[in-house]
């Protein structure tokens, strides 16, 4: 009797700890990425279901900047310090986990950790969540899975983070067979299986109310920055190849972007002399990159790897199909018969894919249709991505 008398007060004060208690959101920022703004958008998500604090660790390569650098209401920036190829990252998270502990954790209620990868802040939230005894929950990224291959002195460390966390969110259906190839199927099956939920980044773009029928069949688009990290991963350099060898097909391509590396795909494109069939259009507007979208015949980027594909989905929302690469990490799994997939390392996998995402351009279009009539595309939206959230933290 009094053990069930226990048993109800400590649920009794769960429910009300729930109510008070307080999400520490941490995110490290090696570079500009997406990961900040999905962080962002997944806490404006959530909000009026739990508070939310969230700290944004900003990596920089001198002693010197290591401060905090702004504190605004429930945010908190800290500039860390961090050298390449995360040599010494361990010693360096404990000192930017000292700094959120003096500034954060020491003065609020924090119920629940979320470290938004497993490799870097996942640590920090891994130390605080035991030293507290609550829950810690990861997203993995990308630069997880770069970092697991390349850091084999870190794997004990990041498969014990993977034990203790609670959930272990997903963006992309590929990260659970590479987490299971990385960690082991033995591992995978039994700490991180159970605990992994799908939790696709949120676009902003809006499915739209009425795909275009006037659209353009011969008509691609591709979206990037022209850096030469991103012009490397996106494939460019294969994707005009490609393109130079389809001349049965009257195609043209809208090129959005702009960065360093502009008159580099320039040059490619006169060498292999497609010049007059694209069109540079450089840097454009967010709320006018939808009438590009919803015009094209298809959108085709073979990207080497991707973290989530938020060009995909934005593809799609606009009811365009799109080709995009198989086997890979990025957006290969998340839908079927919406476009070619395609082998991004071979030239003519990718131009067999460009010719088939225009032949069967209305078969893809009709698929398309059908995922927005029935809701499916609505996994990209705020409601659904933010219950999901909630759902799953409701369960801890």
């Amino acid at each position: 009797m009094n053990i069930q008398t226990d048993e109800i007060k400590h649920k009794i004060k769960s429910v009300n700890d729930e109510v008070k208690k307080t999400i520490l959101h941490i995110s490290y920022d090696l570079r500009p990425s997406v990961s900040t703004t999905a962080v962002k958008s997944l806490i404006e998500a959530s909000l009026g279901k739990y508070n939310s604090i969230s700290v944004d660790l900003m990596r920089v390569t001198s002693r010197s900047d290591e401060h905090v650098v702004n504190r605004s209401g429930n945010y908190l920036e800290i500039n860390s310090f961090g050298l390449p190829m995360s040599l010494f990252l361990i010693s360096n998270l404990k000192r930017a986990g000292d700094k959120i502990f003096d500034k954060i954790i020491l003065n609020n209620d924090i119920g629940i950790i979320h470290a938004h990868k497993l490799t870097f802040e996942g640590y920090i939230g891994y130390i605080y969540a035991k030293k507290l005894n609550i829950p810690l929950v990861i997203t993995l990224r990308q630069t997880d899975f770069e970092l697991y291959k390349y850091r084999p002195d870190l794997r004990s460390t990041y498969r014990e983070i993977i034990k203790y966390a609670s959930r272990i969110f997903y963006i992309v259906p590929g990260m659970m067979d590479l987490l299971s190839r990385q960690t082991g199927e033995n591992f995978y099956s039994k700490h991180a299986e159970p605990k992994m939920v799908y939790l696709p980044n949120i676009v902003e773009c809006k499915l739209s109310s009425d795909f275009n029928e006037e659209y353009k069949r011969n008509n691609l688009l591709t979206i990037l920055r022209m850096t030469k990290e991103s012009v490397k991963r996106k494939n460019i350099k294969r994707l005009i190849i490609a393109l130079s060898g389809i001349n049965d097909i009257d195609w043209k391509l809208n090129l959005i972007g702009s960065g360093e590396y502009y008159g580099k795909i320039e040059k490619w494109s006169e060498q292999y002399k497609i010049r007059d069939r694209i069109n540079f259009l450089g840097k454009v507007n967010n709320q006018e990159i939808g009438a590009y979208y919803s015009e094209a015949g298809a959108f085709i980027l073979p990207s080497l790897m991707e973290s989530f594909g938020m060009v995909y989905a934005e593809s799609l929302l606009n009811g365009t199909p799109i080709l995009y690469s198989k086997g890979v990490l990025g957006f290969d799994g998340v839908f079927s018969g919406v476009g070619s997939a395609v082998d991004p390392w071979s030239v003519e996998s990718i131009r067999e894919g460009i010719r088939e995402v225009l032949i069967k351009n209305e078969n893809y279009r009709s698929n398309i249709r059908k995922l927005a009539e029935t809701g499916a595309l609505n996994i990209f939206n705020p409601e659904y991505v933010g219950g999901r959230y909630i759902e799953a933290l409701r369960d801890l």
